[in-house]
């Protein structure tokens, strides 16, 4: 049974970045990969915990949009869940530089 929602939700990943590739279409028929739904498929990944891939898709998020500090947020908490702390701490390290505030980057007092 669990092949089948393995297989399940590869086809559901599958089908919701192809549903945004569509969506982003231009009047010229070619097709553009945008930050936003190279996000949306990452999400879609860490749902069914496919951190590498959820990386690779934030990776491209930060390639088109090096100035959001959201690409790296995420980015970073894949890293983590990966067992890549040093690469997360990259990416932390990065959000402060963006915004410096940012309370998610910061240890929380209650652990």
């Amino acid at each position: 049974m669990k092949t089948g929602k393995r297989v399940t939700g590869a086809l559901l990943i599958l089908f919701l970045f192809m549903f945004e590739v569509v969506l982003s279409e231009d009047a010229g028929g070619a097709t553009e990969v945008t930050a936003e739904s190279l996000r949306k498929a990452g999400d879609a990944a860490m749902n069914y915990k496919r951190f590498e891939e959820a990386t690779n898709k934030f990776s491209q998020a930060v390639e088109l949009e090096p100035d959001n500090y959201v690409n790296y947020l995420k980015r970073a908490t894949a890293y983590q869940l990966r067992g890549k702390p040093l690469s997360a701490i990259k990416d932390y390290t990065r959000i402060l530089e963006l915004k410096p505030t940012h309370w998610k980057v910061f240890p929380s007092s209650s652990s």
